[in-house]
């Protein structure tokens, strides 16, 4: 039979709780320390541990099959809820050192951030249909605004999840990382920007286009870096070694890949095109070659984008973790591209072929190998201990994440 909740473990932690229940507090607190003890000894013995995790694909497929009824339902309202309950589904399913991750974001504070989203997309989208002006000086308020929403963001994410009931969080430093983040956008607009102020002819504007393109991999560094170097959990701060020359080999890795992989693809197309024309005839379909020949080279970009983005996510998760640190921890991870390559096309086949009902298994799948991919090693103690050992707040306390964060994923 369950016993029944006390008033106890009603009560969130806090003062109330210590001065009504303090032999119960104490309690608690020793057997909190008994647990810190037997996972510093563990530690101590193995000095890394691995993420584990523990969730299915039928599973998520239940939560994944009603967010999706409810958002379609409610014209995208939902879709707040929905992705509350998706993250705390897989962060709940995340395990590392016997405890588990959680995520406390509140819906109506996700809402708010994507109708903000929407708002500056349609301004963006209506604003050249009035004038250019307007356009590029609406181009310019989504430049100034995007540094505060993507930090925003990012302490919003990270101050609502938690480990073993201790929160992360996100030092802002909006004085020195703003102007800094200011420059990716405007770099990433300098052809549009340029072409309005200078009027320069197609093919300067051509050149000036190639900017942000090769600087891409230096945008993703310095977003990376960011997140990685401001972070914190409890009292225990991230650092992170730069390792732009990393990203940089990753990405004409990945831009040779995909070349080869789309000419490869294109010749394939034009070898297919006769013999598709011979037999579409004579069933009546009206077939230009031409068409034939855009459409399967249409298919083969989207096919050659798949082919090279797990090489490039496993090689980006192998370079950040590896020059991340949390206090005394360090990182590993042995993702290896070909068999993450093998774990997406299968994913991506079957998803096409049951019309997009695999997807959840798909993101299960995709999500268990990556998580437990992924290492934490230190010759100290362990995360929560340490922790615990320097200060932090608990995860119950925290609302400021919730009344002054905004999350603008879509």
């Amino acid at each position: 039979m369950r016993s029944r909740r006390s008033p106890f473990d009603d009560l969130e932690p806090g003062t109330l709780r210590d001065e009504l229940f303090a032999q119960e507090v104490a309690a608690e607190r020793d057997e909190q320390r008994r647990r810190d003890e037997e996972q510093a000894a563990l530690w101590a013995r193995q000095g890394s541990q691995p993420l584990v995790f523990t969730g299915n694909g039928a599973e998520y497929f239940r939560i994944w099959i009603v967010n999706l009824a409810l958002t379609v339902a409610t014209l995208g309202i939902y879709s707040a809820w929905a992705k509350v309950r998706k993250t705390q589904y897989f962060w709940q399913n995340t395990q590392f050192n016997g405890h588990r991750f959680n995520y406390h974001g509140a819906p109506m504070a996700i809402l708010r951030g994507r109708l903000l989203a929407v708002l500056l997309l349609v301004a963006y989208t209506w604003s050249f249909a009035i004038t250019r002006t307007v356009g590029v000086a609406t181009l310019l308020l989504l430049c100034l605004l995007a540094p505060w929403l993507f930090l925003r963001a990012q302490e919003f994410k990270l101050r609502n999840t938690s480990y073993a009931g201790l929160r992360f969080a996100f030092d802002l430093h909006l004085r020195t990382t703003y102007p800094r983040l200011l420059l990716l956008p405007l770099l990433w607009f300098i052809a549009t920007f340029a072409g309005f102020f200078f009027e320069l002819r197609p093919g300067g504007l051509a050149a000036i286009g190639m900017v942000p393109l090769l600087l891409f991999p230096w945008m993703h560094h310095s977003l990376k870096r960011l997140q990685h170097s401001r972070a914190s959990f409890g009292s225990l701060p991230a650092r992170f070694t730069p390792c732009l020359g990393e990203f940089y080999a990753t990405y004409a890795l990945v831009v040779f890949a995909a070349i080869v992989a789309l000419v490869g693809l294109i010749v394939i197309a034009m070898l297919a095109t006769p013999p598709i024309m011979v037999v579409a005839r004579p069933l009546g379909f009206q077939l230009q070659a031409i068409d034939v020949m855009i459409d399967a080279s249409m298919l083969g970009g989207v096919v050659a984008y798949v082919m090279a983005f797990p090489l490039a996510a496993a090689r980006i998760q192998r370079s950040v973790w590896a020059h991340t640190q949390l206090g005394p921890l360090w990182f590993h991870t042995v993702i290896d591209c070909g068999t993450y390559f093998r774990l997406v096309a299968k994913c991506a086949v079957l998803t096409v072929l049951t019309l997009g009902l695999y997807w959840p298994y798909a993101a299960v799948r995709l999500a268990r190998y990556r998580i437990e991919c992924l290492e934490v090693r230190g010759d100290q103690a362990p995360p929560v201990v340490a922790a615990r050992a320097a200060g932090s707040h608990r995860a119950a306390g925290d609302s400021a994440a919730d009344l002054f964060g905004v999350d603008i994923g879509l």
